[in-house]
């Protein structure tokens, strides 16, 4: 994306080098944005292992402790109990709140 918009993106964008060279650059919040959206898909896709990895902790205080014995076995438990929306993703936006901002 980045590249694309250095490319062929809107003038709006792009800032030239103020020592008269021929390099191009993002304007900051074109980067900020582009920053927070990188931020926003890394946690989207690693979030349910970071779930798995919570449930799998905690499951040694519950008495069902042997549903959560191993990852695979601990996704497939949360999402046949929970589901994907209310198991794997539950909490992501507050946890966007917390990573997009980090790494904008």
């Amino acid at each position: 994306l980045k590249q694309l918009l250095l490319e062929s993106g809107p003038r709006a964008f792009l800032q030239h080098d103020l020592g008269g060279s021929d390099k191009v650059a993002l304007r900051a919040p074109v980067n900020l944005v582009l920053g927070g959206v990188a931020g926003a898909i890394a946690q989207t896709a690693s979030y349910p292992l970071d779930v798995t990895r919570r449930r799998m902790q905690l499951a040694v205080l519950t008495p069902h402790a042997d549903q959560y014995s191993g990852c695979i076995q601990t996704l497939r438990t949360v999402y046949r109990t929970d589901g994907v929306r209310n198991g794997l993703y539950r909490g992501i936006s507050v946890n966007y709140l917390r990573v997009v901002p980090q790494v904008a």
